[in-house]
């Protein structure tokens, strides 16, 4: 859904230089919003001419073709659409720099309660055209926070051509049974506990977690 709504905005703004896109972030891949910028450019495909603000060093990984093409364009000017991934302002961080020169300016947001920072409120109702949040839950949380401008729900995109292209697992069950987390330090203190009193000191079922040291 996002593409469509992507290239309508850049139709209307043709006077506007190129690039079409800018999308201003962190890329982090293994990262819920650090994966944003990756996946919206993996999925709108070479349509548009897209280039990237980075706004944290980029990781050392190897990026997609799509992605790598975007953070090489030598066209560094804002684009006629500008979509913030970013947190809009947490502590310890001054508040994200958006394009000012672009037409039309997105914010990708989401936040993991049922109110927003006042902070963000002001940000968005300032400085943004619309926000696009990835559940339809959120529409009402944002507005009875006092966010204004228009609300989107676009799903978070999703590259799954690598996974569809693995062998399908066994339908044995292996032994012993694993379960993974990849939640990354979401609460898993009430993970374990659950999982304990659930399965015990069983060795047939393992949790395998995903930990991330800041």
């Amino acid at each position: 859904l996002i593409i469509p709504i992507i290239v309508t905005l850049c139709s209307f703004a043709t006077l506007h230089a190129s690039p079409d896109l800018t999308i201003v972030g962190f890329i982090k891949p293994e990262d819920g919003l650090g994966k944003l910028p990756m996946v919206i450019i993996q999925t709108m495909g070479d349509g548009i001419s897209s280039n990237i603000r980075l706004t944290d060093a980029l990781p050392l990984s190897e990026m997609p073709p799509l992605v790598q093409a975007a953070l090489d364009n030598p066209d560094k000017k804002s684009g006629k659409v500008a979509l913030v991934t970013e947190p809009l302002w947490h502590h310890g961080r001054t508040p994200v720099k958006v394009p000012r020169e672009s037409v039309v300016k997105l914010a990708y947001s989401m936040f993991e309660t049922t109110r927003i920072p006042k902070t963000w409120v002001k940000i968005l109702n300032d400085q943004f055209d619309a926000v696009v949040v990835p559940d339809e839950f959120l529409v009402n949380v944002y507005e009875e926070c006092g966010v204004k401008i228009p609300i989107f729900v676009l799903p978070i995109p999703l590259v799954l051509s690598p996974y569809l292209e693995r062998p399908a697992h066994s339908r044995i069950p292996s032994t012993p049974f694993i379960f993974g987390d990849a939640s990354a330090n979401k609460n898993p203190y009430a993970l374990v506990k659950g999982f304990a009193l659930a399965f015990g000191n069983n060795p047939a079922v393992q949790l395998v977690m995903r930990a991330c040291f800041l």
